[in-house]
């Protein structure tokens, strides 16, 4: 009997149970106080009713209760037991929670599906019309139809530097930013190197392209050399002209100033994500006399690339560069759709505008808040 009263004494009871109702089932968990414990009986009570139900046993701090009947309140205590099982202490009931309606649960499911649908109704409607687009003008180019595509007065200058590096007997200089393949703006950069060695290649001179990451080291080296065998020379091809620098900023910067004071390019390009190490490259370029042409969408680092290059390829012009310049139908569907949305996305602002205006001034006010909702991603 003394035995018996030491283990009623160290049996220690969890903490009030917390129950979540979840999909028409009960969660019911506690926390561990006792680690002495063998296993925890979980009971139910209805609100109103004296009958207790055992749900079951575990050994773990929760237990899931399937059996609920909808509109009924209930409570939930756990039991304790024991090492030896024989000795159990109990917890305080929890707090009563509801089962609601089947009902009420669907209408309030319908409900939101309907906020839902209301809310995301302009994405759906955007989605589609882009979608139209970008396979409309896809399947126009596949067909061998000419897109028109804005000229870019950086990429087409690049024919006129290569030729003024060629007749001058000087190499070129490709400059990568700062940023590794993750980085869209280097991908595009990528894209302009190759049309760039194919040019090079054509004129039979040196293209050297210092890096700074070792992944985009090897992205140039491939680029390069397709772009030359395109060019039917690949002969033509050096692979220490690809060099790897270093991944700190300012020695890269310094390592590329190196070589264009030593080479004196006829042709400089800065293609890529640059930061403060920017216009100390570029004025190097200036400074020795060549034609630099620059492209990035660091918006920090455009005034002064603007200033100090002869061409600048501003913000999205850098995506647009592989479209314009490989007319790969894929991405040339891409580019015209988006310039077609953006017009489109400008007369709504324009027209909203407008609206706006005339409600101020009590006029159209209805036409204005129905343009609103029309147009609003939160139901207006």
């Amino acid at each position: 009997m003394n035995l018996f009263f030491i283990a009623q004494v160290f049996v220690i009871p969890v903490e009030q149970p917390s129950v979540r109702v979840e999909d028409g089932k009960a969660i019911v968990s506690w926390t561990r106080v006792d680690t002495s414990v063998s296993k925890y009986d979980v009971y139910r009570k209805v609100e109103g009713e004296e009958n207790i139900v055992r749900i079951g046993e575990t050994k773990d701090t929760f237990l899931i209760d399937t059996t609920l009947i909808p509109g009924k309140t209930y409570r939930y205590m756990v039991r304790s037991f024991a090492p030896d099982d024989s000795t159990f202490v109990d917890s305080r009931w929890s707090q009563p929670v509801t089962l609601q309606q089947k009902q009420e649960q669907a209408e309030k499911r319908q409900y939101i599906l309907g906020v839902i649908a209301r809310e995301r109704f302009p994405v759906l409607i955007f989605l589609l019309f882009f979608g139209f687009l970008f396979f409309y003008y896809y399947n126009q180019a596949r067909m061998g139809k000419e897109i028109f595509i804005r000229r870019l007065a950086g990429l087409d200058a690049i024919d006129e530097a290569v030729g003024r590096s060629t007749e001058m007997g000087k190499p070129v200089v490709f400059v990568h930013g700062l940023t590794g393949l993750d980085d869209p703006t280097t991908i595009s950069a990528i894209a302009i190197l190759k049309y760039i060695a194919k040019k090079v290649a054509m004129y039979e001179i040196d293209l050297i392209v210092p890096n700074t990451d070792p992944l985009v080291l090897l992205a140039s080296k491939e680029a390069v050399k397709e772009g030359m065998l395109e060019a039917g020379r690949p002969d033509v091809y050096r692979e220490e002209n690809i060099m790897f620098l270093t991944t700190q900023q300012f020695g890269y910067a310094a390592g590329v100033n190196g070589i264009l004071v030593r080479e004196r390019p006829g042709a400089t390009f800065f293609m890529g994500y640059f930061y403060a190490e920017s216009l100390v490259m570029a004025e190097t370029a200036y400074s020795i006399g060549s034609i630099s042409i620059a492209g990035t969408t660091a918006i920090t680092q455009l005034p002064f690339f603007i200033a100090a290059c002869d061409y600048t390829l501003i913000g999205e012009e850098m995506y647009a560069a592989s479209a314009y310049l490989s007319r790969n139908p894929v991405e040339i569907g891409t580019i015209k759709s988006e310039d077609v949305a953006k017009v489109v996305l400008i007369f709504a602002i324009v027209v909203g505008v407008i609206l706006a205006s005339l409600s101020q001034l009590g006029i159209a006010e209805h036409l204005y808040e129905a343009y609103k909702a029309l147009w609003s991603a939160t139901g207006g």
